[in-house]
């Protein structure tokens, strides 16, 4: 009606109006989102950057000491020398003395440098030059003949010696003095890696015991542990058809660790073969602070080094955790080494006595398998006992076996009993072609039916028994990393393939 009043409210703001605010506030509201991300990402390199920064604090702390230790030393070493200088001469000649050992000390560099024995610089003999493992004894000895102490003390004469005595030549008892005190830290440095090197050869005779690669491992990784004197130590073993470290023995962990070959220290070293010593884990970026979280443990030093055989190969990497007293040292990672190189033919040893063992157990299978199928006529029973050997050969959970009778093609698949009319994909190529076919991807090959062959991405080889026959397998070990590059063909190891060769050959007088 037109005399009646319009009371319905009318909208405060156009419908176009807040359609842009709500444009507005989503970009807003994405903008934000992105300035968040980037304030955790800067939030990260801040955490890295004071991790760092806490680790040159920790050092420059640690030379601040050892500098107040060696003025300390010096003062005392002032003190007794003038006890020694007659207190009936002159103040002239106890000036004079002042002076020169004043004129001393303001020619010593290592008073205003970090530690004492940065004094002598290069030509001082270092413990840790000579345990270098692949120094020759010719440059072990130059190394010791050219020390300016041992030179020194060469030349020292008793003639001389008396002679200074009685001139009560300061600078030069001072001199002696010096050196004396440093030969007496080299000494003692020297008893230390005697008595370490006793522990060495000690362990590698308690590791040479092992025959079990199990026991080995756990034997290499006591003895680490307590000859390098850390928290955790753990041997790893380099599987390189499969790119990958692994270990079962490994100091508060009871799971089996694996991981890439190029992922972490461990994986780090394996790839470089080369030693590492971290002294701030968390500050390295190849650390992998993921296994801190999964172990409930708090890494703070490693100390790494391969395992190198023979053939330079990488049998396995030794790593040890957090030094139970400050940081490792260039002479724990020489250490390590040697205790490397006597681990090296442990674990040879240890891995050819498992492969013996392997290959005794494949070889019971297939006399089993042998003695099993000669007495079977049923193709259903044939398949399924086959297929379960070749399990067990090959370590995997699938196999399929095919056989051709009557014109039916018969196969089982997820334990079901199948038949089609003729043979389709790899199995049809290489009963034509009487060929083997080993692929990294089965599902990429270009003739892969799925109707018969196993659908899979991992590697399987197929072999021909007969023209109406053949088997196909998963192939675990069949990434080869220098071989894929190269080929699409997948890495076979000589022992599977023989004993698929003697599956084979049973198949074929069977099935004749």
């Amino acid at each position: 009606m037109s005399g009646q009043k319009d009371y319905s409210v009318p909208s405060r703001f156009p419908s176009s109006n807040r359609k842009f605010k709500l444009k507005t506030l989503s970009q807003f509201e994405e903008s934000q989102i992105n300035r968040n991300q980037e304030l955790e990402h800067q939030l990260k390199m801040v955490s890295k950057q004071n991790d760092k920064l806490s680790s040159l604090n920790q050092y420059l702390q640690s030379t601040l000491n050892k500098r107040n230790e060696v003025i300390f030393e010096e003062r005392q070493l002032y003190n007794k020398t003038k006890s020694i200088v007659s207190p009936q001469k002159s103040n002239s000649t106890s000036k004079r003395q002042s002076q020169q050992f004043h004129s001393r000390k303001s020619s010593m560099p290592y008073l205003t440098q970090t530690s004492r024995l940065q004094y002598v610089g290069e030509e001082y003999f270092r413990l840790n030059q000579v345990l270098e493992i692949n120094i020759s004894d010719e440059e072990a000895i130059s190394y010791f003949e050219n020390d300016p102490n041992i030179k020194f003390v060469r030349q020292l004469d008793e003639e001389t010696f008396v002679q200074i005595a009685e001139e009560q030549n300061i600078k030069k008892l001072l001199q002696i003095h010096d050196h004396i005190l440093k030969l007496q830290n080299f000494i003692k440095e020297m008893f230390e890696a005697i008595l370490k090197f006793k522990k060495i050869i000690k362990a590698s005779y308690q590791m040479n015991q092992q025959g079990q690669l199990n026991d080995a491992i756990s034997c290499i990784v006591d003895q680490t542990q307590q000859l390098m004197n850390c928290e955790r130590a753990t041997c790893y073993i380099v599987d390189e058809t499969k790119g990958e470290i692994w270990s079962r023995v490994a100091q508060g962990i009871n799971s089996i660790i694996r991981m890439p070959i190029d992922q972490g220290v461990a994986g780090f070293v394996a790839f470089r073969k080369e030693s590492v010593n971290i002294p701030n884990a968390y500050a390295d970026d190849r650390f992998n602070r993921e296994s801190d979280l999964i172990n409930h443990f708090k890494t703070q030093s490693i100390l790494a080094a391969p395992i190198i055989g023979d053939n330079n190969q990488c049998l396995g990497v030794l790593q040890c955790l957090n030094k139970n007293q400050g940081v490792f040292t260039n002479e724990d990672s020489a250490y390590l080494k040697y205790i490397c190189n006597f681990s090296k033919a442990v674990l040879n040893h240890s891995l050819n006595q498992n492969q013996v063992e392997s290959t005794q157990n494949k070889l019971r299978h297939v006399i089993k398998y042998f003695l099993d199928i000669i007495q079977i006529e049923d193709p259903w029973k044939i398949i399924s006992i086959t297929e379960k050997v070749l399990k067990k050969i090959m370590n995997c959970e699938e196999a399929r076996l095919v056989l051709k009778s009557n014109e039916s093609v018969y196969y089982m698949k997820y334990g079901i009993q199948q038949e089609t009319t003729e043979f389709l994909g790899i199995f049809k190529k290489v009963i034509d072609s009487q060929c083997n076919e080993s692929t990294l991807n089965n599902n990429s090959n270009p003739f892969f039916d799925p109707t018969l062959d196993i659908d899979t991405q991992m590697p399987a080889i197929t072999m021909p028994i007969n023209k109406n026959s053949a088997f196909q397998v998963l192939n675990l070990k069949g990434v080869n990393k220098k071989q894929s590059q190269q080929s699409h063909s997948a890495f076979v190891s000589g022992l599977e393939l023989e004993m698929l060769e003697y599956i084979r050959s049973i198949l074929f007088i069977k099935l004749k």
